[in-house]
């Protein structure tokens, strides 16, 4: 008897708990986008272009680079690593589908041909599959200044500054100013 008891015992103790069949969609929901596109282009974006293309002269003129300690060379390097990470990631962010285009009680940037925030959030939704062909191709232009970053390779960097470039520009004209740039050609 005793040992019956203690078997029931034991198999209680491993009885799975119950699960709802359902769980609250509140409970699996992933993160939301807390800024605009706006904030994430000025704050993350440009910045870290800039980082990632405009090296400092310790990196691109060899008598600097001679008169600069290791830790400097070092923590130039480890800056344009960390602007080619941020601009490899950033796309994944500017790809929510739930972002907003400026903050709440911001206006769009921009001058003449400019789309204001509700037109260029109408395009961002119309023109999906060539906004996330836009943000791939920074992704994988950030891809490669992190591998040239990585080798130490500043003629690949400066290339890879003119693909960034060309990357956000072509994004820029067909989301933010598609007028302007119709007017320029």
């Amino acid at each position: 008897m005793f040992t019956t008891g203690l078997l029931l015992l034991s198999l209680a103790g491993c009885a799975r708990p119950s699960v709802p069949s359902a769980v609250p969609k509140a409970a699996i929901a992933g993160p939301l986008a807390a800024v605009s596109n706006q904030e994430l282009m000025l704050n993350l974006v440009a910045p870290a272009a800039t980082d990632t293309w405009n090296l400092p002269e310790i990196l691109t003129d060899p008598a600097q680079a001679r008169k600069a300690s290791p830790e400097e060379i070092n923590s130039a390097w480890a800056n344009v690593r960390r602007g080619a990470v941020t601009m490899t990631e950033v796309a994944n962010l500017l790809v929510m589908p739930d972002r907003k285009i400026v903050p709440d009680g911001g206006v769009a940037v921009g001058g003449k041909g400019y789309l204001l925030a509700d037109q260029i959030a109408a395009l961002k939704r119309s023109k999906r599959p060539a906004f996330l062909k836009a943000a791939k191709g920074l992704q994988d232009t950030g891809a490669a200044a992190l591998a040239a970053a990585n080798r130490r390779d500043v003629p690949a960097l400066l290339a890879g500054g003119l693909q960034i470039e060309d990357v956000c520009e072509a994004c820029h004209t067909q989301l933010w100013y598609p007028a302007a740039a119709a007017q320029e050609k």
